[in-house]
């Protein structure tokens, strides 16, 4: 799928911006879960914002560590928590009928968390990579002079190159990108992912002006 000549101007096509937080960073299933999922949902002019708590049969085991870096609360999976196979309908509903998959590290994390979403639940894993598109590689693509050429770069492998592509000082995090660009946002809480998100798409609606995609 070509998505490089959708961008900036087009309104037609569907954006899904999506973001996990989860128990630990582990890329696996077997010793990591999500516990949030949240999608921002965008086409044109419309709209839509979806943040679950995900409730997992048998509950999570979550560190203090890690609790507090991920400000995971077990009073609010308690409260407002789902069960996953709805949630996963809900983030399967988004991903099928995107143009494109929107996010901040996908490629390194949150792609392996849908993956194992879908693995856990018994179910076949739904391929993000060829709707993705990561305004991680894409900020570094930008700070340093790295052009996408169309007509010889696939949009997928050139964003998992720049993904990899490691140089000392270059500060591509979210949060640190947000205040660079000068985006008013809510930076104090950061890790909850529909905040996240929200920084996310005001972070790419300036990133999309200085890169021919």
């Amino acid at each position: 799928m070509e998505i490089y000549d959708l961008l900036r101007d087009n309104k037609e096509k569907k954006y899904c911006f999506l973001d996990f937080e989860t128990c630990n960073l582990c890329l696996n299933e077997c010793h990591n879960l999500p516990w949030q999922l949240s999608m921002i949902s965008v086409k044109g002019s419309e709209r839509r914002e979806f943040n679950y708590y995900i409730k997992w049969p048998g509950g999570m085991k979550v560190s203090q560590g890690a609790a507090i870096i991920t400000r995971f609360n077990p009073g609010i999976i308690e409260e407002r928590g789902m069960h996953p196979e709805f949630v996963l309908d809900e983030l399967d509903r988004e991903l099928n009928t995107a143009d494109i998959i929107g996010g901040h590290n996908l490629l390194g994390f949150d792609t392996y968390m849908a993956q194992s979403f879908y693995r856990k639940c018994g179910r076949k894993p739904y391929n993000i990579v060829p709707k993705v598109l990561d305004t991680f590689p894409i900020a570094k693509a930008i700070k340093l002079s790295i052009p996408f050429n169309k007509e010889t770069d696939d949009f997928a492998a050139w964003q998992y190159r720049l993904y990899h592509k490691i140089q000392r000082g270059l500060k591509c995090s979210l949060g640190a990108l947000g205040k660079e660009y000068g985006i008013e946002h809510d930076y104090e809480n950061l890790h909850d992912a529909i905040n996240d998100l929200n920084l996310n798409i005001k972070l790419w609606d300036k990133l999309k002006w200085q890169i021919n995609l």
